[in-house]
C-alpha cells in the first residue's frame, strides 16, 4: 500500500498476513481509504512528480515507486507479448518535460487498452501523462519506467494545479503526436514481480539484522 497523511507526504507500507482480516472491510484495490483525516487539505493527491534527470542518472533508487509527469511525444500501437508465459499488452511511450528531457514510458496489461484507447480520443490536444506509483527498470544502463501491476495511476491531462503549472511552461507551439514502431523488448525486464524482488532487494542474514542500527529495507536469507 501507499499511505498519505494530512500533508500530502506519502509512505510505503504492508499488512502483516496474520492481521490482514482486520482490515479486509475497509480495503479496496486502487480507492483505498481507511478513514478521512479530520484536517485533510483539500484537494490532497500525495502526486509528487519527480526529475526526469534523477531516473536517467541514477540518481533515483530502483526500490521505490516513484511519481511521474511529462507531455507524450511518441507512441506506440498496442501490441500483445508473451510476457512471463502469458499474453500481455503493452504500449511504450516517449514523455519529455518542461527542459525538454526525454523518458521511456512502458505501460503493461489493460492500463495500455485504456490509455491507448485515451490518447486517440485526445489526440488533437497536447497530451500530459500523469502516473503514480511506477517501476524505474534498468536494462543494459538504459532506464525507462514502467506501471506495476494493481499499484500505478495513470491519467491524462488531469485537473490538479500540477498539470496546469507543467502546462504553462511548455513551449507555445503544440508538437505533433508521432506513432513510431515499438522497441525490442528486452528493454524492460522479462522476470516475474517475485523474481524482480529478490534480484534487486539487499539481503542479510538474521545475524546482520541484529547488529544494524539503521532503518533499511532488505529481504532475509
Amino acid at each position: 500500500m501507499v499511505l498519505i497523511d494530512s500533508n500530502g507526504d506519502t509512505i510505503h507500507a504492508t499488512v502483516n498476513e496474520d492481521v490482514v482480516s482486520i482490515f479486509e472491510s475497509f480495503l479496496e484495490e486502487a480507492t483505498t481509504r481507511i478513514r478521512l483525516c479530520d484536517d485533510s487539505p483539500y484537494r490532497l493527491t500525495g502526486f509528487t512528480h519527480v526529475n526526469f534527470r534523477e531516473i536517467l542518472d541514477g540518481t533515483l533508487s530502483l526500490e521505490y515507486l516513484i511519481d511521474i509527469m511529462g507531455e507524450i511525444v511518441e507512441v506506440t500501437h498496442v501490441e500483445i507479448v508473451s510476457l512471463n508465459g502469458k499474453d500481455t499488452e503493452k504500449i511504450s511511450l516517449l514523455l519529455k518535460n518542461e527542459e525538454d528531457v526525454r523518458l521511456p514510458l512502458v505501460v503493461w496489461g489493460k492500463v495500455a487498452l485504456d490509455l491507448s484507447e485515451a490518447i486517440q480520443l485526445l489526440s488533437d490536444r497536447t497530451l500530459i501523462c500523469v502516473m503514480k506509483f511506477v517501476k524505474i527498470k534498468v536494462w543494459k544502463d538504459e532506464r525507462s519506467v514502467c506501471n506495476a501491476y494493481n499499484v500505478s495511476a495513470v491519467s491524462l491531462n488531469p485537473f490538479i494545479e500540477e498539470v496546469e503549472a507543467f502546462a504553462k511552461l511548455l513551449p507555445k507551439k503544440n508538437i505533433s503526436l508521432a506513432i513510431v514502431q515499438s522497441k525490442p523488448l528486452s528493454i524492460v525486464s522479462m522476470m516475474s514481480e517475485e523474481e524482480d524482488y529478490f534480484v534487486k532487494m539487499p539481503q542479510k542474514t538474521i545475524s546482520d539484522i541484529l547488529e544494524t542500527r539503521k532503518v533499511s529495507v532488505f529481504s532475509i536469507i
